[in-house]
């Protein structure tokens, strides 16, 4: 498992670098070894952060709305569930360029305190979300207090 954790992070590192293909291979094999582990009954977040993540990157539509529909349902019935997996849906929607779904999830984890709950200052400090830095509801998530 945590080998997938660090292939994800090598994955991502060559994307900032504009190596496509060689992130590609890597969230490839990550998804076959979390598969696996998804498959055999590991369930922790962090199986389901990484997995939907590399499911998005792959542009693996399909397994990216089941496995939000799964997370959504764990939050549901586990009252100890935090609202971190709503951000972790709303990036894999971004990631698939689904602006308008991950909007509405990243307005309400803004709006919810919780442990290592995401703020403006994240938002604005994060590179990932640099792709929609102009998009005016991302500016407005940035403010202090969203309306």
């Amino acid at each position: 498992m945590f080998r997938s954790f660090g292939l994800v992070g090598l994955a991502r590192l060559r994307l900032g670098r504009g190596d496509r293909a060689g992130a590609q291979q890597l969230f490839a094999q990550v998804e076959t070894e979390l598969k696996k582990l998804h498959a055999n009954g590991e369930n922790s977040p962090f199986v389901f952060d990484v997995l939907i993540e590399t499911e998005a990157y792959l542009g693996h539509r399909e397994e990216v709305e089941q496995l939000a529909q799964e997370i959504v349902e764990r939050m549901r019935s586990d009252l100890w569930e935090s609202p971190h997996q709503e951000e972790v849906i709303a990036r894999a929607y971004f990631v698939l360029g689904d602006l308008d779904r991950a909007f509405p999830m990243l307005e309400h984890v803004l709006s919810v305190p919780y442990v290592f709950a995401l703020t403006p200052a994240m938002l604005r400090a994060d590179p990932d979300w640099d792709p929609i830095r102009n998009d005016p509801r991302f500016q407005k998530l940035c403010e202090d207090k969203p309306k």
